[in-house]
C-alpha cells in the first residue's frame, strides 16, 4: 500500500511541475488537494508498516526510530527544496518539482513487490 501512495504522489508531483498559472482555479485546488492527500496521508500507512516489519516486541523502538529519521528529512528537506528552487532559477531545469517527482516515484516503486510472508503467531 505504501509504494502505491508513493506512486499517486509522483504523478500529483508531476502534474504539479506541468502546471502553470494559467490553469483553472479548480483545477489547481484538485490538484492541490491530491498531492496533499498523497504527501500526508502516507504516515498511518508507513507507521502500520513499520510496526509489522518489528521484531516482536520492539514496536515502539522501531516506530520511533522511524519517525526520527522520518522528521529530520522533513527539517532538512524544505531548506534543501529551497537551494533547488533557486539553482533552478539561475539554470534551465523545467521545474524544481521534477527532482521530488523522481524521488517519490522511484521509492513507490521499489516498494510495491515487496511483500512480506505473513508473521506466524507466537506462544506467550
Amino acid at each position: 500500500m505504501l509504494g502505491l501512495v508513493g506512486i499517486a504522489m509522483a504523478a500529483a508531483a508531476s502534474t504539479m511541475a506541468i502546471s502553470s498559472p494559467d490553469w483553472p482555479r479548480a483545477a489547481m485546488i484538485v490538484l492541490c488537494a491530491a498531492f496533499g492527500g498523497t504527501a500526508i496521508g502516507w504516515n498511518g500507512v508507513y507507521l502500520a508498516e513499520v510496526a509489522r516489519e518489528a521484531p516482536p516486541g520492539k514496536t515502539v523502538e522501531a516506530t520511533g526510530g522511524a519517525l526520527f529519521f522520518t522528521f529530520f528529512g522533513v527539517l532538512i528537506t524544505p531548506p534543501l527544496f529551497a537551494a533547488i528552487v533557486e539553482a533552478a532559477e539561475a539554470t534551465a531545469w523545467p521545474s524544481p518539482w521534477w527532482p521530488s517527482r523522481r524521488c517519490c516515484a522511484d521509492y513507490g516503486c521499489s516498494l510495491v513487490p515487496a511483500r512480506a510472508a505473513p508473521r506466524k503467531a507466537t506462544s506467550a
